[in-house]
């Protein structure tokens, strides 16, 4: 191959391999949008703690605004009697259907092949818990390497959006409703929220943009075999 052919192939290259990651994102965002950066808040000053506050209060509003939203037959709220969220999401799941998903990316408004891809693509998820209220998201898709994310309970954390955006998310387990609700800023889609529970034995993971009003849903079936 002459040097101008490997030229022009190259770049064609990663553009593939860039809309592959981008599609690939889209799922982090409906599992719990649950990326790194982490650590950007172990060493806090004490204006960072401030806002890790003013977070919390946001949050909680949020939340409890959500939950009046429910109606009863909606929730489903935990007893002794049955394990909790985070013991039941441990494991495989295979997504079993998905409701609203392509309006919910559209209105992302992310780069042209992210919506393509994202629209179409369907993955396995993995949870997997590596320490105390942090675990560890897995996504596999046929096509391309495993794409591992942390899913923290303890404190808020910063990543990236499907589209690119740096967000923080603060995510915490409602033990009335057996769930996991997660609360993201900073997108330029605006708030958006992000429920994981599991009912009739199936894993629910439903994402919302409140400013815009625009809710999707994902259910997945657990996988018994590889």
């Amino acid at each position: 191959m002459s040097d101008l052919e490997s030229q022009r192939t190259e770049p064609s290259t990663q553009k593939r391999q860039k809309c592959l990651k981008l599609s690939i994102i889209s799922l982090v965002c409906l599992a719990l949008a649950c990326l790194g950066g982490s650590f950007a808040y172990a060493n806090t000053s004490s204006v960072q703690e401030s806002t890790a506050v003013e977070h919390s209060h946001d949050y909680g509003q949020i939340a409890e605004d959500q939950s009046n939203n429910f109606e009863e037959d909606q929730l489903t709220r935990h007893t002794n009697n049955y394990p909790t969220i985070m013991e039941e999401m441990i494991g495989r799941w295979q997504e079993k259907s998905k409701s609203n998903v392509p309006e919910y990316i559209d209105a992302e408004e992310g780069p042209y092949f992210y919506q393509i891809f994202a629209k179409k693509m369907k993955a396995d998820i993995e949870y997997e818990m590596v320490a105390k209220n942090v675990f560890r998201s897995t996504f596999y898709v046929s096509w391309m390497p495993p794409l591992k994310y942390p899913l923290r309970l303890d404190m808020p954390y910063e990543h990236e959006n499907p589209t690119g955006d740096a967000v923080v998310s603060e995510a915490r387990f409602r033990v009335e409703f057996n769930d996991i609700f997660v609360v993201t800023k900073g997108g330029h889609e605006g708030t958006t929220t992000t429920r994981i529970q599991i009912v009739n034995e199936d894993l629910i993971l439903t994402s919302t943009m409140l400013e815009k009003n625009v809710l999707c849903e994902r259910v997945y079936t657990r996988k018994t075999t590889e």
